[in-house]
């Protein structure tokens, strides 16, 4: 009796059918909080020394003259995804606040 490989794979699950134990994310030993913390500073500072890329400027001047779904656009093809737009919108608009 011969039996249908491909029958049989479509009808397998992807996930397994009794549920795992649940785990806990373990909390962040001190030294790696503490390289977290430098890695912000250091990326802080080197924002504040190099200033803006190019698009980042650009997207700038689009927020100002309130073109935000141009800018969105903008963002996402230089970008890749609308999440990550998305967020460096926000960054700039909250950067030109300040």
């Amino acid at each position: 009796m011969k039996i249908n490989k491909l029958n049989n794979a479509s009808k397998a699950l992807s996930y397994p059918v009794k549920k795992l134990a649940k785990t806990e994310k373990a909390p962040l030993t001190e030294k790696q909080q503490r390289s977290k913390e430098l890695k912000k500073f250091a990326m802080s500072i080197a924002r504040e020394v190099g200033g803006l890329a190019p698009y980042e400027l650009r997207a700038t001047e689009l927020l100002r003259r309130d073109e935000d779904k141009r800018c969105k656009k903008f963002m996402k093809k230089r970008l890749g995804s609308l999440k990550m737009a998305k967020k460096k919108i926000e960054l700039l608009a909250e950067e030109m606040r300040a």
